[in-house]
């Protein structure tokens, strides 16, 4: 993912802020809406992690194109919504992708 930068990049280090979430859409939104909100002047991403029923990813675009906010979303059917084979993931299951999907200095 490409970082938001306004700074040289060797003066602060890279953040990744990790979102994991499941049928709190509204939240998600509002949530990333706050990140973007912030004035950290390096780099900075967002991970989200979603294994809600429904994907929100024409909902984060829209924030994405608002904000400029750089936003990795990554929906998660799993089988218990009939969705795909994959069981449901855990808490710290999502994390753990939301870790490997960055190369971020800080999470």
């Amino acid at each position: 993912a490409v970082c938001r930068q306004s700074s040289p990049a060797w003066s602060l280090p890279s953040v990744s802020v990790q979102v994991v979430t499941r049928q709190r859409p509204d939240l998600l939104l509002e949530t990333l809406e706050q990140i973007a909100s912030q004035d950290y002047p390096g780099e900075l991403e967002v991970v989200v992690m979603d294994d809600s029923r429904f994907s929100e990813e024409v909902r984060v675009a829209e924030v994405v194109a608002r904000t400029q906010l750089d936003v990795d979303y990554q929906w998660l059917p799993h089988k218990r919504d009939k969705l795909s084979d994959t069981p449901r993931r855990t808490v710290g299951e999502k994390r753990n992708l939301a870790a490997a999907a960055t190369a971020a200095d800080i999470i």
